[in-house]
């Protein structure tokens, strides 16, 4: 996938990968920036769909030993086969910080 996308603070990043398992989501997004994974994880996201589907939050790990500014965030539940675009959305502002099309 490799998107290059921007955070509202205008810090940049890539978002690598997102991985669709019958348990739930993976997001692999990776900062160009020292301090992106401390932002990321204030932001407080949430998945979302494109039929109003809303994914759970479970996990987040962070700091590669390659990648230190590397984030995985993971979101329970399972995507619908009508599905064809999943948002990575602000909570508190609704605002999108990634899109992809499944």
């Amino acid at each position: 996938m490799n998107q290059v996308s921007v955070l509202p603070s205008g810090t940049a990043y890539v978002a690598s990968f997102v991985e669709v398992w019958e348990w739930g989501i993976v997001v692999r997004m990776v900062g160009l920036a020292e301090g992106f994974v401390r932002q990321v994880l204030a932001l407080r996201l949430e998945l979302r769909d494109d039929r109003g589907g809303r994914y759970e939050w479970r996990a987040a790990t962070s700091g590669g030993m390659v990648l230190p500014e590397e984030v995985m965030l993971a979101f329970g539940g399972r995507v619908s086969g009508s599905v064809r675009e999943l948002q990575l959305v602000i909570a508190a502002s609704g605002e999108v910080v990634m899109s992809v099309t499944v």
